[in-house]
């Protein structure tokens, strides 16, 4: 939320059980109705990197105005706080009151300053993208097994025979597997694809199939001869999927 004096920044948490919140050490607990405890990652520490990355954003900006932060928990549950932690903590319904109740002592920006900053957070926006898990994780590719996995018994790799992908233990068959191991592909490895990385990874020996498979896959060519690739955009597949399941 901006207003002319400062910026405050939520860390809304959707925690249903107890939150026992520790001293020494400073640690958010979930208790359970059966008394088990689990360690939760701290909230603050989560919400003062974010204000230090805002912080940063704003100075590249040339804007300087006060960030504050608050913890709030999206339900109703049993908050219990052993010692007042360094930011305000409390339950959703409460952040209106709370916004109301904080003073306005210094007007830094101006309406008009406001509404520009609002349209720069908004413009500088970026979905978040884990992939490729290779980098995120450091793992090798090398480690990573080849092959269409059966959707029916989770078999490994099924083989391309009379136009079909076949599972041997269970008996599947389907034509369009290869389409999730082009998606396995661009989440673990990267979101373009050679021919000749098509055959490895669905264990295909024969070109012109492969680029068969490929050519009716929701995936765009880019380049032309040996220089030529795939890519790999995960909406396309995530487009169809929803068509496929309105129709059930």
């Amino acid at each position: 939320m901006i207003t002319p004096a400062f910026i405050v920044i939520s860390e809304v948490k959707n925690l249903a059980e107890k939150i026992v919140v520790n001293s020494n050490p400073f640690q958010f607990i979930k208790e359970y109705p059966d008394g088990k405890r689990q360690p939760l990652k701290n909230p603050i520490v989560e919400l003062e990197r974010k204000i230090y990355l805002f912080e940063n954003w704003l100075k590249k900006r040339k804007i300087e105005i006060p960030i504050k932060g608050i913890v709030a928990f999206a339900y109703n549950n049993e908050l219990n706080i052993e010692e007042t932690p360094s930011m305000d903590i409390m339950f959703t319904y409460e952040v209106a009151a709370h916004f109301r109740s904080l003073p306005v002592t210094k007007e830094i920006l101006n309406k008009p300053e406001i509404h520009s900053i609002a349209r720069k957070i908004a413009n500088s926006h970026q979905e978040y993208n884990p992939f490729p898990l290779i980098k995120r994780f450091d793992i090798q590719p090398a480690h990573i097994l080849p092959g269409v996995i059966c959707p029916t018994c989770n078999h490994l790799p099924m083989i391309w025979m009379q136009k079909k992908w076949i599972c041997h233990p269970c008996g599947y068959a389907g034509k369009n597997d290869h389409e999730s191991a082009l998606k396995d592909w661009s989440m673990l490895i990267k979101n373009s694809i050679t021919n000749r990385e098509f055959r490895y990874f669905t264990q295909l020996e024969n070109r012109n199939t492969a680029k068969k498979l490929l050519a009716r896959s929701p995936i765009e060519l880019q380049g032309l001869g040996r220089s030529s690739k795939y890519a790999i955009i995960l909406e396309h597949f995530n487009q169809i999927e929803g068509r496929q399941k309105s129709l059930y």
